[in-house]
């Protein structure tokens, strides 16, 4: 996973120095969703849910002909949990690389169109912590999930969704599922909604 999230980083900055076409700059909010899978006889699934916010860059360069673009890009994300007794703190970096076909609405120009897009990406978790609370006493404390050894900070994922292109302005929905384990002892992948709002330029 190291491997690959160093390979899309790379091609990262590889589109930076070709002068991409074009460039975005966004904004998303995410519902997240924690699944895990413990156990092996009778396993116990569990599910959390959780909220992001982001913030993210892409270049975009044509790829094919004018209607194709390859997407690389980079999201930083915050994401938070809040429950009675406890408070989880995540701050994960993303690396997607995708492949967009711009479907244009001629009725009102080539500057607005619906763009649907699909690709894959590799995730690195930067920090993850929860705070408790202890249910009889002021005290608590906090654990550096990152730490432990039974968890894998690079994950891979894919990822499908569409953006509306109205003159400059981006709006969109993607949908986001992890591959790979975030535990390396029972199944446990992420997955994701993201709602966003951006701008684009040359």
């Amino acid at each position: 996973m190291k491997k690959l999230f160093f390979l899309l980083s790379m091609a990262f900055v590889g589109m930076q120095n070709v002068n991409a076409q074009k460039s975005e700059i966004f904004g998303s909010f995410s519902a997240v969703t924690y699944k895990t899978n413990i156990g092996f006889n009778s396993p116990i699934k569990e599910s959390y849910n959780l909220s992001g916010l982001s913030l993210g860059y892409n270049s975009l360069r044509p790829f094919i002909d004018d209607r194709f673009y390859l997407v690389v890009g980079g999201k930083l994300s915050y994401i938070w949990n809040k429950e009675d007794r406890s408070t989880e703190n995540i701050f994960r970096i993303k690396v997607p690389a995708s492949i967009k076909l711009k479907l244009y609405n001629h009725a009102k120009g080539d500057a607005n169109a619906v763009e649907p897009y699909a690709g894959l990406n590799a995730s690195a978790f930067m920090v993850h912590y929860i705070t408790a609370n202890e249910k009889y006493s002021n005290s608590s404390y906090t654990t550096d999930m990152k730490a432990s050894n039974d968890l894998n900070n690079f994950t891979f994922g894919c990822h499908v969704g569409v953006d509306f292109c109205i003159s400059n302005f981006v709006i969109g929905v993607c949908y986001e599922q992890d591959l790979t384990n975030y535990s390396h002892d029972f199944s446990s992948k992420w997955s994701s909604v993201d709602f966003k709002v951006g701008f684009r330029f040359e």
